[in-house]
């Protein structure tokens, strides 16, 4: 599938996430994330991630290609992290976070 935004997205499911050979996802700066993010600390622009009491985050799997805008950022954070596809950020920043 596509994906295409101008702005920031977070993408959250605390079973985790798979972007497959085929996805394609365009957008200024990309979060997809198994671990939760609070109302309250995302609205005081805090993010920070953790997993919900008594589980862990699930796997987050890139096969596909995520492209962020230029000076844009992309950020996979999960129980477990893998890229197996392509992330572009011209000028910007990929980050691969794994943890609880």
């Amino acid at each position: 599938g596509t994906l295409s935004a101008n702005g920031n997205v977070i993408l959250l499911n605390a079973a985790g996430m798979f972007f497959s050979p085929t996805a394609m996802v365009n957008v200024n700066s990309l979060i997809a994330s198994s671990l939760d993010l609070s109302d309250e600390d995302f609205f005081a622009g805090r993010y920070k991630f953790q997993a919900a009491p008594h589980t862990e985050g699930g796997l987050v799997v890139n096969q596909g290609t995520i492209e962020a805008a230029i000076g844009g950022s992309v950020s996979l954070i999960g129980g477990a992290v893998s890229n197996e596809g392509v992330i572009l950020a011209q000028a910007g920043q990929v980050n691969l976070v794994s943890g609880n």
